[in-house]
């Protein structure tokens, strides 16, 4: 884990803080869904449900900056704010939900310690986070806000206690959004991760969610939550034919030639076979 906080924190380093983020807005009837997408380096995106009565707020934003550009909308769309849900990433805001397990992850040497990491490579360009101090909601678990649904399910085993978040029964919060593209080191980490994934992806998949939102990647569809499923089959399939990392990623770029992301193969290959 140390190692992944390194590879973080010098990505993160290699380009400013606070890029400009854009808005796209979703109509799904009974609600608004209000997507930012902060242009930064990690994908960030953050969400606002807007409902008759008022405005959720979802993963919000980590930086300064792109906190008060996400806040200036929200404000601008005239609504008060109901609840603040935060999935796996925590923004400067009091009384969040949390699924369950957050508190005590967030304190804790992995979350706790990739913050530290940030706020010595960033310092007061980042917002201060509310550490351990939300209301859990447990897996498994409805709860209606302003007449929307919000369920809680376990995300990936192998990122825990991410949670998949279904939002009236339409859109599907996760950690990560599912894209046409190699998957990176950070994503999956290790052997034992690529079976805890594909579960998961299944799983995703028989929610019956039409869009699939992450707090990096921003909005993904049906058709990337399969193709990332078929992806994690065929690194399944090499990584049992293939005796070496570098076998393993000469085979997995021809499998997936001019495929985005290309250039984090290596480092996904050394993962997955450390």
């Amino acid at each position: 884990m140390k190692k992944i906080i390194a590879i973080l924190a010098v990505a993160l380093m290699a380009v400013p803080a606070f890029a400009k983020g854009s808005f796209e807005v979703r109509d799904f009837g009974s609600f608004k869904l209000h997507v930012y997408n902060s242009g930064d380096v990690m994908t960030d995106a953050s969400f606002i449900v807007e409902s008759e009565n008022g405005i959720v707020k979802m993963e919000v934003p980590l930086f300064k900056a792109d906190s008060a550009q996400f806040e200036d909308y929200a404000a601008a769309l005239g609504k008060k704010t109901i609840a603040v849900i935060g999935d796996y990433h925590l923004g400067n805001q009091d009384n969040m939900i949390l699924p369950e397990g957050m508190n005590a992850f967030s304190r804790g040497p992995v979350y706790g310690g990739m913050m530290e990491g940030f706020k010595k490579s960033f310092g007061d360009s980042m917002i201060d986070l509310p550490l351990g101090s939300g209301a859990e909601i447990l897996f498994g678990k409805k709860q209606y806000i302003d007449g929307v649904s919000y369920e809680f399910h376990h995300g990936p085993a192998n990122d825990f206690p991410d949670a998949d978040i279904l939002i009236g029964g339409k859109v599907l919060l996760g950690h990560w959004a599912p894209v046409k593209a190699h998957l990176g080191s950070l994503q999956l980490s290790s052997s034992e991760a690529v079976d805890q994934l594909i579960d998961a992806s299944q799983a995703e998949l028989r929610t019956g969610a039409r869009l699939f939102l992450g707090g990096h990647n921003g909005v993904g569809k049906r058709s990337d939550l399969r193709f990332k499923l078929r992806y994690l089959k065929t690194v399944k399939k090499l990584l049992a034919a293939e005796s070496s990392a570098e076998g393993f990623a000469s085979a997995l770029k021809a499998a997936y030639p001019g495929l985005a992301g290309e250039d984090g193969v290596a480092a996904l290959s050394e993962a997955l076979y450390k």
